[in-house]
């Protein structure tokens, strides 16, 4: 029988809890009579098949999107941002999620010829992600075809040069992210989901911005409104974004670009 959901009381006889604790877990005595702890009911079935499921939302997006493949093409700049470690959570165990829809979206890049592609860790204004952190979210194989040419990379909202001012929102806020993904042709972004995020538009407006656009909706002011609010501010702000898929057994985009790497310096120009 399913697990339903429900609340404990805390008293005198209550046993420790299990709480979070940076990257790893700890025991905590609640205070009795002034305390409670929600219990979620238990999770929906897992997967059968992760990585048919993310070939499918790749090919099958939702509303009225092409599938990636149809927005691919030979001689574009293609930008694949993903989440950073913005939450005290343990690992992920491997292969992290991140990895396996970065690893689709670059085999579908391979077979349509696209070739000027960056991976960029999208921190806002978080500390940037370790090398470590780094192979571990996107994997060894994309760390080591696209690092070593300075094409995956941390965010960095603090250094003007990588960053372009697209204008203000109907609201009169100013937008300002990532330099590379406001002159790419398509930018893919991944999304760990661990908490309520809507994605797309709004992960790209936050996680790649600058405080210049952040200052708008990451305040004491906003954070006490509802998250309609936030949504509203967020989506004024409209970027290319795209979906995402998974991994083969021998990506084309590894040995291909290794080739390339030697001669070919990816370039930050717009096309």
């Amino acid at each position: 029988m399913p697990r339903p959901g429900f609340v404990l009381e805390v008293d005198s006889s209550t046993p420790p809890i299990l709480f979070h604790h940076g990257e790893g877990f700890r025991l905590e005595k609640l205070p009795a009579d002034r305390s409670r702890v929600i219990y979620p009911a238990e999770p929906l079935p897992g997967l059968d098949d992760v990585d048919a499921a993310i070939v499918d939302a790749l090919l099958h997006p939702l509303g009225d999107s092409d599938p990636l493949p149809a927005r691919l093409r030979a001689g574009m700049k293609l930008t694949i941002c993903f989440d950073d470690v913005s939450l005290p959570l343990p690992k992920m165990r491997r292969p992290d999620i991140r990895q396996r829809v970065i690893e689709a979206v670059l085999d579908l890049a391979a077979e349509a010829g696209v070739d000027d592609v960056h991976l960029i860790a999208a921190l806002a204004l978080h500390r940037r992600m370790t090398e470590g952190e780094l192979r571990h979210a996107v994997g060894e194989r994309a760390y080591d075809a696209f690092a070593p040419s300075g094409a995956l990379y941390n965010h960095d909202a603090e250094d003007p040069d990588n960053l372009a001012y697209l204008g203000t929102t109907d609201q009169g806020e100013e937008v300002e992210i990532n330099k590379r993904a406001a002159e790419s042709d398509l930018v893919v972004y991944v999304n760990i989901n661990i908490v309520s995020m809507d994605g797309g538009h709004k992960s790209t407006a936050t996680g790649l911005a600058s405080y210049r656009s952040l200052r708008h909706h990451h305040n004491v002011d906003t954070m006490r409104h509802s998250r309609s609010f936030m949504d509203r501010r967020a989506s004024s702000c409209t970027t290319r974004t795209g979906a995402w898929g998974t991994c083969s057994e021998t990506p084309a985009w590894r040995s291909s670009r290794s080739r390339r790497r030697s001669t070919t310096t990816p370039s930050a120009s717009t096309h």
